[in-house]
């Protein structure tokens, strides 16, 4: 038993050997080959440049339609939010039903609407701002519901109501 374990004992370092040898070829093989350095370095960090800078997945100016049914203050406070927002571009209306037909006419891409009861539910601490976004593509919805959500200017306390409006285009 004690010979076994003295072979891998004497054993060990020339393994030692052999792998930083084959290290060293290597090594010298990556630097003669031109196309290894640039799959080895260039081509990482060419990847790590494209992705960390060039591509963003913010959205930016997405057409939204806010229908005001409250012109209280604190309204009027959350619609300039939005208008001034570079995340969207917010078209003031106050009717439900012309917000609907430039949905439908692709002109927006969703509808924000701040109910009657806007100023009063918030005092309470109970608001519901609806969100109806064009169902045609499926990410648009989701994409636009969270930016909504999470981008507006001072996000509501209560519940956002999504409905997804016009799946057949």
């Amino acid at each position: 038993m004690n010979t076994v374990c003295e072979r891998r004992q004497v054993r060990s370092p020339s393994r030692l050997r052999r792998i930083w040898a084959l290290m060293r070829k290597e090594s010298f093989e990556v630097v003669r080959d031109p196309s290894s350095v640039a799959i080895g370095i260039v081509m990482p960090v060419m990847l790590v440049l494209l992705f960390g800078y060039g591509l963003s997945l913010d959205l930016k100016n997405v057409p939204i339609a806010v229908v005001m049914e409250d012109v209280s203050p604190d309204a009027r406070e959350l619609l300039a939010g939005f208008q001034l927002s570079p995340y969207f571009d917010a078209r003031l209306t106050t009717s439900m039903p012309y917000a609907r037909q430039l949905m439908l006419e692709r002109k927006v891409d969703g509808i924000v609407r701040v109910r009657s009861d806007f100023s009063r539910n918030l005092a309470k601490g109970d608001v519901q701002v609806h969100v109806l976004v064009h169902g045609a593509d499926d990410r648009r919805p989701t994409n636009a519901t969270n930016a909504t959500l999470k981008k507006s200017p001072r996000p509501p306390q209560g519940t956002a109501r999504t409905y997804l409006a016009a799946r057949d285009g």
